[in-house]
């Protein structure tokens, strides 16, 4: 009798658990699959972006593979930014140009887009050998906080592209690189926001050169 106690409490344990497992077993096999539809999904849907060289788009590829070919093609290492206005803002293509001198860089641009403005707001950023960008005298200097960086403000909202189309742009130089940033479209992010698309671009910079903190 006391050996058979167990035994009824064993199977009465094992078919409670074998219930609840049955019962719990169709909303675990459909967390299963959202979680493998999710997972392929992410894999295999890598975005895809333009290729372009010299204006001209040439192929599709991811967004490691495009900025490698601008980067072989134009000769310099570049330094996306690593702030953006908001998380809409997705990279649409990466254009390059070669050097036009031998000893020197060519020139990389990239363009980013806001999917959730429907009016097709983006912005490009390129970056090219020093001294490659003229700047227009009395434009105002804007602070960074960046050592060795000198960013000026070129135009803002009320001036017009085009139509509704608008622009808000920044010229940067360091040692290495010449850059400009310009905001196009019929809305604008905060100036801030704008202003620290470039500072994290020249931060970027000064990590991989390893200048950061001005050393």
């Amino acid at each position: 009798m006391i050996e058979d106690r167990p035994r009824g409490r064993t199977r009465r344990t094992r078919r409670r658990a074998l219930i609840a497992a049955t019962l719990l077993l169709p909303p675990l096999a459909a967390v299963l699959v959202v979680l493998v539809v999710r997972l392929r999904s992410e894999t295999v849907e890598q975005p895809q972006v333009e290729i372009r060289e010299e204006g001209t788009f040439v192929r599709y590829g991811t967004v490691e593979a495009a900025i490698a070919a601008a980067e072989a093609r134009a000769g310099l290492v570049t330094d996306p930014p690593t702030k953006l206005p908001n998380g809409d803002y997705r990279l649409i293509y990466v254009d390059s140009a070669i050097p036009i001198d031998a000893a020197g860089s060519g020139t990389v641009v990239m363009a980013y887009q806001d999917r959730g403005d429907r009016g097709g707001s983006w912005f490009w950023a390129s970056q090219g050998p020093p001294l490659s960008i003229s700047v227009p005298p009395g434009l105002p200097e804007v602070e960074t906080g960046v050592p060795g960086a000198t960013v000026w403000y070129v135009g803002g909202p009320a001036e017009p592209v085009g139509g509704n189309v608008r622009h808000m742009q920044f010229i940067a130089r360091t040692a290495q690189y010449d850059r400009f940033l310009s905001f196009e479209g019929p809305t604008f992010p905060d100036w801030n926001l704008a202003r620290e698309v470039m500072v994290s671009i020249l931060e970027a910079e000064q990590r991989r050169t390893g200048k950061a903190g001005g050393g």
